[in-house]
């Protein structure tokens, strides 16, 4: 397996990207909202950098991190027929 130095996650990188994350979105799966990682220990950069080099390295990610649930909202038009998949849009609740 080649070394992939050059997609290496560093804890820079991670604390870019959580800085990018909106504030005030829903919870994930589990719980955990961007506001939880954009103020949790430092320390916890290190462990994702370490976990997505890993996941590179490995070329596999767990399955848990593709868990989601869809939500069905209803459209703001305020006539309603008996077609419901028209008036309702798709919300999928993951991060």
């Amino acid at each position: 397996m080649p070394q992939l130095d050059e997609f290496d996650f560093d804890t820079e990188l991670i604390e870019t990207v959580l800085g990018y994350m909106k504030f005030g979105n829903a919870a994930d799966f589990f719980g955990l909202s961007a506001e939880h990682l954009q103020y949790s220990h430092p320390i916890l950069l290190c462990i994702f950098a370490k976990f997505f080099n890993w996941f590179m390295r490995v070329g596999l990610v767990p399955t848990q991190f593709g868990i989601s649930y869809t939500v069905p909202l209803l459209k703001g038009n305020k006539s309603y027929n008996k077609n419901l998949t028209v008036q309702v849009r798709k919300a999928c609740v993951s991060e």
